[in-house]
Formats: C-alpha cells, sequence, structure tokens
C-alpha cells in the first residue's frame, strides 16, 4: 500500500477551505438544472463539499483513498451532525465498487 501523503496535513488542510458563495451557488444552479439527486464526491477529502451538496437536498456519499483526510471528513460530517457514507476507494477502481 502506497503511503499516505496526507497524514501529516489532514487535519489542517481545512485553515485552506475558504468560503466562496459564488461557487457554491454555481453548484446548487448546475445540480438542479441536471435534477441531480444522488452522487458521488471521489476524491472528497475533508468533506466539505459533501456537506454542501448534502444541503440542497442531495443524497451524497464520499470516496478518497486517504485514511487521513477520510478521518477529517468524519470528523467534520460528525461536527456538522450529519451521517454521510465514506469509503476507502481509489477513483481510479471506482467501477468496481459503484
Amino acid at each position: 500500500m502506497a503511503e499516505d501523503l496526507y497524514s501529516d496535513i489532514a487535519e489542517r488542510y481545512d485553515w485552506m477551505n475558504v468560503k466562496n458563495p459564488i461557487r457554491d451557488e454555481f453548484f446548487q444552479r448546475l445540480f438542479k438544472k441536471h435534477s441531480v439527486k444522488d452522487l458521488l464526491d471521489c476524491a472528497c477529502g475533508t468533506g466539505h463539499e459533501l456537506i454542501l451538496f448534502h444541503s440542497f437536498g442531495c443524497n451524497v456519499q464520499g470516496s478518497d483513498l486517504s485514511d487521513a483526510m477520510l478521518a477529517q471528513a468524519r470528523k467534520n460530517l460528525s461536527e456538522a451532525n450529519l451521517q454521510i457514507p465514506l469509503q476507502k476507494i481509489d477513483f481510479r477502481h471506482l467501477d468496481e465498487h459503484f
């Protein structure tokens, strides 16, 4: 198994997460236009987009290859009082899982 390159920074990764209402609105309009209801955020990182997409009413789940990022995503989801399924999956092999 490859080394987890995010193990040293996952807990600090969210410091780089800056609110971007224009981007959030773009996704909301896009999802509404295409009637998106279910989605997988592959390489979901710390889960912030999962929280955003859930707030749009979407049924979401996340995947990432990094154990450290998934741990931080679980923490962020817990703090948001959300239970969103997360799986450790290499996005190059999604077809084997979904």
